[in-house]
C-alpha cells in the first residue's frame, strides 16, 4: 500500500513500458529493428533494456538511436532480443505505443504474449 493526502491506496501494479521500432508496418516484408523497454515495480524500482537487431537495421540501412543520449543501442540478435523480452513482460501489464502495428510485425517474428 502506498500513502496518497492520508489515504492509503493500492500500490501500483508491475508493468513493462515497451517501444518497438520497426522498419515498417507489413507483417510480411518489416521486422523489429530496436527495442527499448523498462520494466517498473510496484516498489519504484526499474529495470532498462535496449537493443537493435543487427538484421532488420541492415535490412533497413538505418541505425536506431537513443533520442535521450543519441547513442546506438547494443546490438543484438533477435532470437535473444525475444527471450529477454519474455521475461521482461511475463506476469506484468505491458503499455506499448503503437500497438497495432508494431505488435504486428513482433508477431510475425514470433514474439507473442500471453
Amino acid at each position: 500500500m502506498r500513502q496518497s493526502s492520508g489515504k492509503q491506496t493500492p500500490a501500483y501494479p508491475a508493468y513493462c513500458a515497451l517501444v518497438l521500432t520497426t522498419t515498417g508496418a507489413n507483417r510480411r516484408r518489416d521486422r523489429v529493428a530496436a527495442v527499448s523497454a523498462v520494466v517498473v515495480e510496484p516498489s519504484g524500482a526499474r529495470e532498462r533494456f535496449r537493443a537493435t537487431v543487427p538484421a532488420a537495421i541492415a535490412k533497413s540501412m538505418e541505425l536506431p538511436v537513443d533520442l535521450g543520449t543519441g547513442e546506438a543501442a547494443p546490438e543484438m540478435p533477435w532470437p535473444d532480443v525475444a527471450r529477454t523480452l519474455r521475461k521482461l513482460t511475463e506476469d506484468r501489464i505491458v503499455v506499448v505505443h503503437d500497438a497495432a502495428s508494431a505488435l504486428s510485425v513482433a508477431a510475425a517474428a514470433g514474439f507473442l504474449f500471453a
